[in-house]
């Protein structure tokens, strides 16, 4: 297989790259792995935390005394409102709140899938280059005998 000059400089730049990826990827899959491992315990804390957080807020906290005036159940009526109004909206901010701590739990793990499926990838690379280091070298000698 003859390579033209622009192809054996490409050839020599992506073993190059290989190389210096090979060499880093032992230490990067470590650190893939602490830091798929650190987001999924911080997604589980969050999520913990959050719901621990619905279960504390019931309307059971909530006495109101019998008022015996029309102001007085007004006045109740527009502060079961607010209640209820301000229960909404603390519930729809902790669901989002889950609805996030989980997508960060899925990330972590979609994280360790890839860092486990591309685990000894490294030496794919290695094999790889060294075969076209080999080639190369032929096809420099080959070059020189010519």
């Amino acid at each position: 297989m003859k390579l033209t000059e622009n192809e054996i400089r490409s050839a020599q730049r992506m073993v190059a790259r290989r190389e210096r990826d090979a060499k880093s990827w032992r230490w990067a899959r470590w650190l893939c792995i602490v830091a798929s491992a650190t987001v999924m315990g911080c997604g589980a804390w969050g999520l913990w935390h959050t719901q621990s957080r619905i279960a504390d807020d019931n309307m059971a906290d909530l006495l109101f005394s019998s008022p015996a005036t029309v102001q007085g159940l007004q006045f109740e009526r527009d502060a079961m409102r607010q209640y209820v109004d301000y229960k909404l909206r603390l519930s729809m901010i902790l669901s989002v709140m889950q609805a996030n701590w989980l997508l960060a739990i899925a990330a972590a793990i979609w994280g360790l899938a890839v860092t486990v499926a591309g685990w000894n990838s490294h030496l794919t690379d290695a094999l790889l280059t060294k075969i076209l280091r080999d080639e190369l070298a032929r096809q420099g000698s080959d070059g020189a005998d010519a």
